[in-house]
C-alpha cells in the first residue's frame, strides 16, 4: 500500500515538474509578455528590402522566410500582409516575404543581394513614415510566432477599431530576440508592391514597379517614360495602392478623382490623429 502511494506521488510530482517546465517554455516564448500598443514613430527610416510575393494561407508564409533566412541569416527577415483574413477569402490573400537590405548594423554584401536576385527575390524600397500602430513581441522561434498570432494580432485590432484609425498593412520585422509589428497610418499606398495591385483572375505578370537586386539602379531612369505610356493595373480591392512607392493609384498622371476608399481612409486617420493629440494632451 506505502509503495503504490509513493509510486502515485513520483507520478504527481513528475507531472507538475513537466507542467512548470513547459510552462517555463511558453512563459519564455513570451506567453505572458506584455503588450504595449501605441501609435508612434516606428524606430526605422525608409526600408530597402529583397522579396518574393504571394498569394493564399498567410500560414504558407513559413516557407519563404526559411528560404529567406537560409540565403541571407545576417539578415532581419520582413514580412508584410496587405489583407485581412476576416474578410478576404483565402485565396486572394497577399503577403510578401524578404529581408532588410540597407539595415544599419547588418547591411547586406554584394554577394548576398546577388545570391537573392539569382532565387528570384526582386526589390522594393518602403517609405519612413510619421505615424504608425506599433508594438513589440519576444521571438524565440516559431512558438513564438504561434503565441503572436494568438496574443498580438487581436489586441491590435482592437486597438485600431478602439482608436478609429486606418492601419494598414500589418508589417513584421524579426529582429535578434524580438519581432516589431508596425501598421502605418501614413504612406500606406507606398508599400503595396506591383504584384499586390495585380488582379490574379487576369493572370498578369508584368512588374513595372520592381526591379532585381541587381537592376535597381539602372531601372529609375527609365521608368517615368514607362510610366507616361500605360496605366498600371487595377487593384483587386477597393484599397488604394501604388506601385513601389512610384505611382499613387490615381493613374499615371496623377488626375483621376480620389475614390470614396481614399477619402475615408483619410478623413479617418485624420480624425484619428486629433483624438490621440487630444489623449496625450489631456494625460
Amino acid at each position: 500500500m506505502e509503495t503504490d502511494v509513493a509510486l502515485l506521488l513520483g507520478i504527481i510530482a513528475v507531472l507538475i515538474l513537466l507542467l512548470l517546465t513547459l510552462l517555463g517554455f511558453l512563459g519564455y516564448c513570451g506567453l505572458f509578455a506584455p503588450i504595449d500598443i501605441k501609435a508612434e514613430k516606428p524606430p526605422f527610416q525608409e526600408l530597402k528590402v529583397a522579396y518574393k510575393f504571394s498569394r493564399g494561407s498567410y500560414k504558407n508564409s513559413g516557407a519563404l522566410f526559411t528560404e529567406a533566412h537560409s540565403i541571407a541569416p545576417t539578415l532581419k527577415c520582413i514580412g508584410v500582409y496587405y489583407d485581412d483574413p476576416n474578410e478576404v477569402d483565402v485565396p486572394r490573400l497577399r503577403y510578401l516575404v524578404g529581408v532588410v537590405l540597407n539595415d544599419t548594423d547588418r547591411p547586406a554584401t554584394k554577394e548576398v543581394k546577388e545570391q537573392l536576385e539569382a532565387e528570384g527575390f526582386k526589390t522594393a524600397s518602403f517609405p519612413a513614415v510619421d505615424h504608425a500602430v506599433t508594438t513589440v513581441f519576444p521571438f524565440r522561434g516559431s512558438v513564438s510566432v504561434m503565441i503572436a498570432v494568438a496574443r498580438v494580432y487581436p489586441k491590435l485590432r482592437e486597438y485600431i477599431k478602439e482608436k478609429l484609425l486606418c492601419a494598414r498593412p500589418l508589417m513584421e520585422i524579426y529582429e535578434d530576440e524580438r519581432v516589431l509589428f508596425v501598421c502605418p497610418l501614413s504612406k500606406q499606398d507606398e508599400f503595396y508592391v506591383e504584384e499586390a495591385t495585380e488582379d490574379p483572375e487576369e493572370g498578369a505578370t508584368s512588374d513595372p514597379g520592381t526591379t532585381t537586386a541587381s537592376e535597381e539602379d539602372h531601372a529609375e531612369d527609365g521608368e517615368d517614360e514607362d510610366e507616361e505610356e500605360e496605366e498600371p493595373s487595377s487593384p483587386p480591392t477597393s484599397q488604394p495602392v501604388s506601385s513601389n512607392g512610384n505611382g499613387n493609384g490615381n493613374g499615371a498622371n496623377g488626375n483621376h478623382e480620389e475614390s470614396d476608399h481614399e477619402r475615408g481612409s483619410r478623413s479617418s486617420t485624420t480624425s484619428s490623429f486629433e483624438e490621440l493629440r487630444l489623449e496625450t494632451a489631456s494625460n
